[in-house]
């Protein structure tokens, strides 16, 4: 009967909203999950000599409550605040290592130039003296230590960006399955949709993206993923793995790399630039190692590199204790030269010309010249007994230690001149070939010539065949600053790069690193507080007859210790507008205002997304309330089929009866 068959048609529909409705309770909490809805329309009516009879309801499918443009804007935010907070948990930890007034590098500078002003006072005082070496190797300990924080950030990073990668492409092979599966389920029924297939893979992108900004294109049923600038990482049926590798660049950075198919079925990994990948925890890592970790490292070099130099550069025109000329009081990793300095008396004119030929000679090693009146003699200072010297004719060159000490340019000298030789080493900049380079290109020298211009950027040396030129970028700014022939050198923001001896290819390359290292090569090289130069020289000095006779100013004698103390507040960085607090200060000042700015957006970020969040779960959540009114309403509509089915029967008994 129709009645019946309408019974069962209502029956049914009802069963399947009921379904659709538990179904949706149980996957309240799910994430990704969408509301699911069962679509009905009528089954068409039988025509009668009455009228158009209808055939009852049927279901015609289930459609999940989606909204792509909702969808595509909850993503986009929360790749953007995943971003945020990974970039946020890094800074804060930087931000604290500098920002500490109590025991951190800040007060470290004040106490040794508190000791400095101690000496200055007393400078006969060995307890006095004694407190500098303290400080000063406190202060290179803290320095020291602060690298190596950094350093180990560094490495914490590299680990972090390899975890996250293989994260990236476990979700691209969960992906490609579930795009297979929803292939399957619509070649199985072509006309109804894999809803919840279609929801698992929603999400599972969703949380790709928090990993890493990525772009979906839908084709064909399936979902194709790029990153970056267009990199695919998944197309068609072929998942392209990222893979993590040392940077050709500086292997020290793990640099994220995609594949692309190469020669016999295997796949060539391509170097990506970290500027390209800018979303998700990736996105944050990467532009934290770039924005804060590699500048606040810089900076610090550069903050110890100016207590350094400076202080040596004043130290060597003091005298110690002993009356010897001051030597190195913190040693430089660095290139070995030589300076020499005439007697105030010498009737010599002209110049001594010094070359170290043997760069491993120790920074502070001095020697002194005199002239007899016949030959000049060479000398290790201070001298041992027996001293180490040698002698040289006028005219002639010497070789000590590996110095060859050439008195040609000497004229006019007389008995009893003398000339101070100083071991100088100027810091050498680190410098890293790229490892695409051709094996026989060599590599640069760099050394920093003036400290007070270096800045917080590397730079990159790259050669052009075409022009024969090298040309000089800074990284990660990207400003050209010049060029270079090949085989000469010139000195950009302080740094003098050599290419002399090179034989580089087409597009070699070598990374330059002036400041990176510097806090971590930071030592003291004096251990003897008599060692300290304090005293300055004493022009007006005279013999016993009277007669003048300069020379040191003595122990008691604190000129060069007021000197060395003046550099606390002397602008030696930032060309000449930065004294060494201030750089600090501004080391300091420029990581709280990335962190402040960071917390300041990613709570910005956060309300965004709980704002986008609420409006896609108003679309396509799942709102109890309303799921037990509908149970109510269908289990009411599943009587009401059942009642129908009933008095069909009951009809149809009737009809029996009548029979009877």
């Amino acid at each position: 009967m129709n009645l019946a068959n309408l019974g069962k048609a209502g029956l049914l529909v009802a069963q399947n909203r009921l379904e659709t409705a538990g179904h949706n309770i149980n996957n309240a909490a799910t994430a990704g999950y969408s509301r699911q809805t069962v679509l009905s329309q009528t089954a068409g009516a039988t025509p009668t000599a009455a009228g158009w009879i209808g055939r009852g309801v049927q279901a015609v499918s289930v459609m999940r409550s989606y909204d792509s443009f909702l969808y595509t804007q909850l993503t986009s935010s929360l790749t953007k605040g995943a971003a945020l907070k990974t970039y946020g948990d890094q800074v804060a930890q930087v931000n604290n290592l500098v920002a500490d007034r109590t025991v951190g590098i800040s007060p470290g500078i004040q106490k040794f130039f508190d000791s400095l002003d101690a000496i200055a006072s007393a400078p006969a005082d060995a307890a006095a003296r004694q407190e500098l070496i303290g400080q000063s190797n406190s202060l290179a300990s803290q320095l020291r230590d602060a690298n190596a924080f950094l350093d180990s950030q560094r490495q914490n990073v590299n680990t972090q960006i390899e975890t996250t990668v293989t994260q990236v492409n476990s979700y691209l092979d969960r992906i490609q399955d579930l795009n297979r599966q929803i292939t399957t389920a619509k070649a199985t029924n072509p006309n109804q949709p894999p809803n919840d297939l279609l929801d698992q893979r929603d999400q599972l992108a969703s949380e790709l993206g928090q990993l890493v900004d990525i772009h979906v294109y839908e084709q064909d049923d399936r979902f194709n993923i790029t990153i970056g600038n267009g990199q695919t990482v998944l197309g068609g049926d072929s998942v392209y793995h990222l893979q993590v590798l040392p940077s050709a660049a500086d292997p020290s950075r793990m640099a994220v790399n995609y594949t692309v198919p190469g020669p016999n079925g295997t796949l060539k990994p391509v170097e990506m630039n970290d500027s390209l990948i800018t979303g998700g925890q990736l996105g944050g890592l990467l532009t934290f190692r770039t924005d804060v970790l590699d500048v606040t490292q810089n900076d610090l070099g550069r903050v110890a590199l100016g207590i350094s130099m400076s202080i040596n550069a004043q130290h060597l025109q003091g005298y110690d204790a002993s009356g010897a000329k001051g030597g190195y009081f913190f040693a430089n990793n660095g290139i070995a030269g030589a300076q020499a300095t005439a007697g105030a008396g010498n009737a010599a004119t002209g110049s001594l010309a010094v070359t170290v030929n043997d760069p491993t000679r120790v920074p502070n090693q001095a020697y002194q010249l005199t002239f007899d009146g016949t030959n000049y003699t060479a000398t290790v200072m201070p001298k041992t007994n027996p001293p180490v010297s040698i002698t040289i004719a006028p005219g002639a060159t010497g070789t000590l230690d590996g110095v060859d000490i050439d008195t040609s340019g000497l004229t006019g000298a007389a008995a009893g001149d003398t000339w101070d030789i100083q071991l100088t080493a100027q810091p050498a900049a680190k410098v890293i070939g790229n490892g695409n380079n051709d094996p026989l290109a060599g590599d640069p020298t760099a050394y920093i010539q003036d400290v007070s211009q270096l800045t917080d950027q590397d730079y990159r040396l790259r050669f052009d065949a075409a022009s024969n030129q090298y040309s000089v970028t800074r990284v990660p700014e990207g400003t050209v600053l010049g060029q270079i022939a090949a085989g000469d050198k010139a000195v950009f923001d302080g740094v003098e790069i050599n290419t002399d001896g090179m034989n580089p290819a087409e597009g070699n390359s070598w990374l330059i690193q002036p400041t990176r290292a510097a806090a971590g090569d930071m030592q003291v090289a004096i251990t003897d507080p008599a060692k300290v130069a304090a005293a300055g020289w004493d022009a007006d000095a005279v013999d016993t007859n009277g007669n003048p006779a300069p020379s040191p100013a003595g122990s008691a004698n604190g000129d060069n210790a007021l000197m060395l103390a003046a550099l606390r507040s002397g602008k030696v960085l930032g060309n000449g507008t930065m004294g060494l607090n201030e750089a600090y200060s501004q080391l300091v000042n420029t990581v709280a205002v990335k962190t402040q700015s960071n917390t300041t957006a990613q709570k910005a970020q956060e309300s965004l997304i709980q704002q986008n969040y609420s409006a896609q779960q108003a679309v396509s959540g799942v709102n109890l309330d309303e799921e037990y009114i509908n149970l109510q309403q269908f289990q009411e509509q599943y009587r009401a089929a059942a009642r129908l089915i009933d008095t069909a029967s009951t009809l149809f008994d009737t009809l029996l009866s009548l029979r009877s």
